[in-house]
């Protein structure tokens, strides 16, 4: 079973976004997430990002 944490991206360098997860600040490898912007929300498994979500939108991408 995994467990999916989700986070707010903080700032994005390169392919890789520091995400506030739950009050620690975690840096997540964004190679499978296509668009995600400083502000969106994320869920990440093994510090991998597999979704992001615009908080003003409400919808998920999933991958």
């Amino acid at each position: 079973m995994c467990l999916a944490v989700p986070g707010e991206i903080l700032s994005i360098t390169n392919s890789t976004a520091t995400v506030d997860l739950g009050g620690i600040k975690q840096d997540v490898g964004l190679d499978l997430v296509d668009g995600a912007m400083v502000g969106w929300r994320s869920c990440s498994i093994l510090s991998i990002a597999n979704g992001s979500r615009d908080a003003t939108r409400g919808h998920w991408q999933q991958f």
